[in-house]
């Protein structure tokens, strides 16, 4: 073949190499030589068999950011989905404080989210008064430590506590606490931001919580 190729070539070297015609021997010179380096062999069908294989046995890691995603979605359907709010909950600090059968807590948005106003619903329902048996009311207490008994499961609470940081919906079912020593009762506790109608797209003025009893 070398000898071949280089009688072709002798025969064709009164043309240019930009006009060479293309004969087998160029081709196959082209092919071993790639470029003026070195002889760069082919990998076998065995040896590429083999690295599909292996390839297919190593776990992807493009499946963490699916499971990530996946559980994103998840919470996302629990805040949105199992957090529907009832028709009457209110979404301004305006008619949050109008007379209604919802039992009602309205708290500041700013940690310890102390309360400001309760329904008279919510005062019926946990048996405590305006002023309070200290004569201090439930005005400015923190709001979970006064909504939640500790017998509350840990991360229904922490689901309320997250809503309360991000400003959102949420909710959770809980362990009531009441004025009552001892007396709790379970709920459905959900957390929703308050506007000011004045300013319906601005951050939100308050939290309210409403109290769903389970029984």
């Amino acid at each position: 073949m070398n000898r071949l190729c280089a009688a072709a070539r002798s025969g064709v070297s009164r043309y240019s190499q930009k006009s060479a015609p293309i004969t087998a021997c160029s081709v196959h010179t082209k092919m071993r030589r790639g470029d003026d380096s070195a002889d760069q062999p082919l990998p076998s069908l065995r040896s590429r068999l083999e690295s599909d294989a292996n390839a297919m046995a190593t776990p992807s890691t493009r499946t963490t950011p699916l499971r990530s995603n996946t559980a994103a979605v998840a919470a996302w359907l629990t805040t949105h989905v199992d957090c529907q709010l009832d028709p009457e909950t209110p979404r301004y600090i305006q008619s949050a404080m109008e007379p209604s059968s919802q039992a009602r807590v309205v708290c500041e948005v700013d940690p310890p989210y102390r309360v400001t106003w309760a329904s008279p619903t919510w005062y019926e329902l946990t048996g405590h008064t305006h002023r309070g048996q200290s004569g201090a009311g439930i005005a400015g207490r923190p709001a979970l430590a006064l909504l939640l008994s500790a017998q509350s499961n840990s991360a229904e609470v922490g689901r309320l506590e997250e809503s309360l940081v991000q400003q959102q919906r949420g909710c959770g079912t809980v362990a009531c606490a009441t004025a009552f020593k001892g007396a709790v009762f379970p709920a459905r506790v959900t957390v929703t931001p308050l506007r000011d109608i004045e300013n319906p797209a601005g951050d939100p003025a308050s939290m309210l919580f409403v109290v769903k009893p389970l029984w």
